[in-house]
């Protein structure tokens, strides 16, 4: 387990290990995939009990966001893998006692890892649990603003594919499945970062109510309502990015519609065109005396592949044309 302490107005970073002796004015306490015995260490050294996973995964909010004595017991749902082809929500739960702030997570997170790596940077007024409490919470924030621009980027390219414009003598052919795709793809994503959002939000919101029970300062108030207005706005282009999305989602199934349309009154063009020919030769057939044809050695092979030609001339037209 990483932890932080203040040791001569300097925030160091330790890496404990069994038998677990932890050091003095410890302020943050980072678990990654703990195992059994680091949990009933922490348990122990604090003196309280910290959620499972099991617990962390529950959903209803009075099992997430509770407060026991002088301790603090907060859950959010976070996103992960955001750039891979399979992103999904992990919850990450923070536990403030006195001064010292516990984080559990299961799955590594670029957030945390990232302010990690800049906890040098912070003064000795911020080597406290409610600080660095809001600075995670910030840089979560940060971290679904970064993955929110990206996503309006693809939404943009998504819909310049859509609405591009070609020449008449140089039209490109929409490929209609692989939009879809990419518009399904951007869809789940842009559900998943409100999740986390809407579930970062409402913890930033009730914190904010029992902050000053545990020594949150009005600087550290301040802070905090910067992080839930930042949250807000976030919601807001979420909402707006879907609400393009499915703007652009409408547009390609109306595309896609008049396309079939188009096709099907070729299809019905031709049908009535080949019908009076069709008509004829249903109604004469055969049934003259004189047709040379019949006394040709090779007219039946003959006939046989002007068939199959006239099927493989007409196949190659309507897919050139993309009809097919």
């Amino acid at each position: 387990m990483d932890v932080f302490s203040v040791n001569q107005q300097v925030l160091s970073r330790s890496f404990i290990e069994p038998p677990y002796s932890f050091p003095e004015n410890i302020v943050w306490i980072d678990l990654l995939q703990p195992t059994p015995e680091e949990i009933h260490a922490v348990e122990k050294f604090l003196n309280i009990d910290l959620p499972t996973s099991e617990e962390m995964g529950q959903i209803e909010v009075s099992n997430r966001l509770f407060q026991e004595g002088k301790s603090v017991y907060m859950t959010t749902s976070t996103l992960m893998k955001a750039y891979s082809h399979e992103p999904e929500i992990r919850p990450i739960s923070f536990v403030i006692v006195g001064n010292t702030l516990v984080t559990i997570r299961y799955v590594e997170s670029t957030p945390f890892k990232d302010f990690m790596s800049h906890t040098s940077r912070l003064s000795p007024n911020q080597y406290h649990a409610v600080y660095i409490f809001i600075a995670l919470v910030g840089a979560l924030t940060n971290r679904l603003a970064d993955i929110l621009e990206r996503i309006g980027h693809d939404v943009d390219m998504i819909n310049r594919k859509m609405f591009r414009h070609s020449t008449l003598e140089h039209k490109q052919k929409i490929d209609f499945q692989e939009i879809l795709w990419e518009i399904g793809r951007s869809g789940d994503l842009i559900s998943k970062v409100r999740e986390t959002l809407v579930s970062i939000n409402r913890m930033a919101v009730y914190f904010s109510q029992v902050a000053a029970t545990i020594g949150g300062t009005f600087d550290d108030n301040t802070l905090l309502q910067t992080e839930i207005h930042d949250l807000q706005s976030l919601l807001d282009h979420a909402s707006f990015l879907t609400s393009k999305l499915n703007f652009i989602l409408d547009a390609t199934l109306g595309k896609i519609n008049i396309e079939q349309n188009v096709i099907i009154k070729i299809f019905s063009l031709a049908a009535v065109i080949f019908l009076p020919p069709t008509l004829v030769a249903s109604t004469y057939g055969m049934n003259f005396k004189l047709i040379p044809e019949l006394d040709f050695k090779f007219g039946y092979p003959m006939a046989l592949g002007f068939m199959v030609l006239s099927a493989v001339i007409t196949y190659q037209f309507f897919k050139r044309k993309g009809w097919l």
